[in-house]
Order: C-alpha cells, then structure tokens, then sequence
C-alpha cells in the first residue's frame, strides 16, 4: 500500500528494536487466542466491555431502534472515503441517516474516514472535511482514521 510519509533513508533496525517487535508481535498473537480479558479502570471509570458495531453504506437502512434493543451500545460510522483512482473526498450516502437515527435511538456514536491517502496534504484534507461533516452532530464516541 501506501506510505504516509516517505523517509529519505530507511535506517536498518537494531537487534533491540527487531527483538521488541517480535515479542509483541508474539504478545498479540496470544492474546488473540485467550478467551478470558482483564480490564482495569482508571479513577472514575467502569471496568466494563461495551458492545458496538461498525456501519457503513454496506449494511443499507438499518433499523436503529432494533440495534439498540439488542444490546448494541455504540456504532463506528463511516462517514466518508476517498476514491482510489481519482482521489475524490466522498461521503458515505448512509452516513447522515445513521448519525441522526443511532443517536435518536440512544446509541453512542463514534465516526471514521476510510483512507487511501498517500501523501501528508491528502490526510490533512480528509480530517479536515470530516470535522465539517461532523460539527453538526453529537459525536459520543471516538473519531477515527482509518487507513488500510
């Protein structure tokens, strides 16, 4: 894929830093196969796993009420992404629907922009015009970028 920001020079990694890598490549790795997870709250929080889901254009009209009556806490919404071939900012056409309707339905939300940014000035614009889609909105849950 694409490098956000391209280095003059790679520099070689040390022992120490391969080492590192490879012990929490191994850490993730075991801990995916754990069942059981600790988690530890700070000073005023609630050490408590919440359930959510991630929407986009792909799961069509959903019925929010029936999200939020089957437990579900909080949804990720893609709110937009950037076309691969031309580079277009684009918004998810199921982007304001599920912002207006998780939130009527009680359901904390949080928003992500798929990117394909391939340089500094593309990544600057994609959260640019992802605060101007979300300003009108009460975001409850993170704001996030996601590139892959």
């Amino acid at each position: 894929m694409h490098k956000l920001f391209a280095c003059k020079k790679e520099k070689k990694a040390t022992l120490s830093t391969r080492i590192k890598t490879i012990a929490i490549a191994f850490a993730m790795s075991v801990m995916t196969l754990m069942p059981t997870m600790y988690t530890y709250a700070a000073p005023q929080e609630v050490a408590q796993a919440a359930i959510g889901i991630d929407v986009s254009k792909y799961q069509g009209v959903i019925d929010w009420k029936q999200v939020a009556a089957s437990g579900v806490q909080f949804a990720m919404i893609r709110v937009g992404y950037r076309t691969q071939r031309e580079g277009i900012l684009t918004e998810d056409p199921f982007a304001r629907y599920n912002l207006q309707e998780a939130q009527k339905a009680g359901i904390k939300v949080g928003v992500y922009f798929f990117s394909t940014a391939v340089t500094a000035q593309e990544a600057i614009e994609e959260a640019e015009w992802t605060c101007n889609l979300i300003d009108k909105y009460n975001i409850t849950f993170p704001v996030a970028y996601d590139c892959e």
